[in-house]
């Protein structure tokens, strides 16, 4: 961040989560056995690291906003209730946290049981959901965030479940694509993705959708 500081004022974080902080155990035959972690340990360790983040940035005198949507993986199988999903138990124990322990005006916890939500950061509408299409630069995929822009009143998007990140412009809508955390794993092999373990820092100011860009890489070495 003190890169960053040196050219672009930061007065507040938005952090967004777009799912599958979580594994489940039900949505495909070996996913039980394709995790280190049960999910209760899973949503702890989840919960840890992401409180570790925001008292760091609340502790830089930033203003900090959290806001997720839930992704597949989280799931508790494909044929309980849809909001029966890990992601959204991270973001309670988040909300709980903020709201009966730490108590801190400059911290604000959001998130939906719904599959998207639309957050407004600096003036501009940002749609939050897991799932999009990979290929946006189609005439199909362009069908959808020309549609979703004109449902929801929106001119940039984010999203994830691809394990590997990208940034877009459909039509004037500025489109981010969030990273993986694992980088490379068996999954990632059927799906035929290879990434490092990267997510997205951007900056927004009251003219534009994204001033910075990087791509972060989260590899240990």
């Amino acid at each position: 961040d003190n890169n960053i500081k040196k050219g672009v004022p930061i007065t507040d974080v938005v952090i967004v989560a777009t799912g599958d902080l979580a594994n489940g155990e039900n949505i495909y035959a070996t996913q039980a056995y394709d995790q280190e972690l049960a999910p209760p340990k899973q949503v702890r360790l989840v919960v840890e690291i992401i409180a570790k983040l925001i008292l760091a940035l609340l502790e830089r005198d930033l203003e900090v906003e959290f806001d997720g949507v839930k992704g597949n993986h989280g799931r508790t199988g494909k044929d309980t209730d849809p909001n029966s999903n890990w992601d959204l138990m991270i973001y309670e124990m988040l909300d709980f946290w903020s709201k009966a322990m730490l108590k801190n005006d400059k911290l604000r916890i959001n998130w939906t049981e719904s599959d998207y939500m639309t957050v407004p950061i600096r003036g501009h509408n940002f749609l939050l959901r897991h799932i999009a299409p990979e290929q946006l630069d189609t005439v199909a995929g362009r069908v959808k965030v020309n549609e979703w822009a004109r449902q929801h009143d929106i001119v940039a998007m984010v999203y994830g479940h691809y394990h590997h990140f990208g940034v877009f412009d459909a039509d004037g809508v500025r489109v981010f694509r969030g990273g993986s955390v694992a980088g490379m794993d068996d999954l990632s092999e059927r799906m035929a993705k290879d990434s490092d373990p990267i997510q997205l820092i951007w900056g927004v100011n009251e003219h534009r959708t994204m001033t910075f860009f990087y791509a972060v890489d989260l590899a240990s070495r």
